[in-house]
């Protein structure tokens, strides 16, 4: 899958929010994203799917449990393998850190 500038631009802005951010910054961030009506539409379940596993990976419980109801309330970001990406997700966060 080829990735516009767009979606890589996208993706890099969020894990950056997620890093250094608030969470109520990448809340404000994704609304704005979704209030844009970006023309041709993203990829927003592999969008979702790479900063959700981010955010996972940073600990950030607040953001993972956005991005989860924002799943849940729009089923046009719903995708079969999302129930997958949340399994995973969520063993990510169970793991302790290893430094």
């Amino acid at each position: 899958m080829a990735l516009t500038s767009v979606e890589i631009e996208i993706i890099r802005t969020a894990k950056e929010i997620v890093e250094r951010q608030t969470p109520q910054d990448f809340v404000s961030f994704v609304q704005e994203l979704l209030e844009m009506g970006l023309s041709p539409e993203p990829s927003w379940h592999y969008i979702l799917q790479k900063v959700y596993l981010h955010a996972c990976l940073k600990k950030k419980q607040e953001i993972v449990n956005f991005l989860e109801r924002l799943v849940a309330r729009h089923s046009r970001l719903q995708s079969l393998g999302w129930k997958q990406t949340v399994a995973y997700g969520k063993s990510l966060l169970a793991k302790r850190d290893s430094s």
